[in-house]
Formats: structure tokens, C-alpha cells, sequence
């Protein structure tokens, strides 16, 4: 089994987290990507230290940073 051992989404996800759990606005090119990085951040929160993906019509989805423990959770959906 191959494992990216990362992604420009995770790198996305892990400033969504600081940003979530700081408050401070990471630095941008433009006033553009800021927006976009802010309008991002209102489709995830923060509770007891994990971050959720919100969805309009499901249960919110925990974002799951390690590599491997992605690869666990995928291979066991599959058994």
C-alpha cells in the first residue's frame, strides 16, 4: 500500500485547524484566496481538540489528519 505522505488538502485542512482554534488569520496573496480560505473555514469546527467537516443534510464528518490512520479506516469500510 502506497501513502501519499501529504496533500495541498491537508495542508488547507491543518490551516483551518490553526485558524479554528486561533483565530488569526493565516497570510495571503491576495484579498481573494483570503476570502476564499474564510468562506472555507465556515464548513468546519472545532470540538474537544478534533475538527468536523459540517454538511447540510448529515452528521458532521471528523477530519482525520494521520496518513495511516486514514488508510485504517479505509481498509477496514472495505472488509
Amino acid at each position: 500500500v502506497y501513502l501519499v505522505p501529504s496533500t495541498n488538502q491537508d495542508k488547507t485542512l491543518q490551516e483551518i485547524f490553526q485558524f479554528l482554534q486561533d483565530l488569526e488569520v493565516p497570510e495571503f496573496p491576495t484579498p481573494r484566496a483570503r476570502f476564499k480560505f474564510l468562506k472555507r473555514c465556515q464548513n468546519y469546527f472545532v470540538k474537544d481538540g478534533m475538527m468536523f467537516r459540517r454538511y447540510a443534510q448529515r452528521m458532521p464528518a471528523k477530519v482525520v489528519f494521520d496518513v495511516r490512520e486514514r488508510e485504517r479506516i479505509l481498509a477496514e469500510a472495505h472488509d
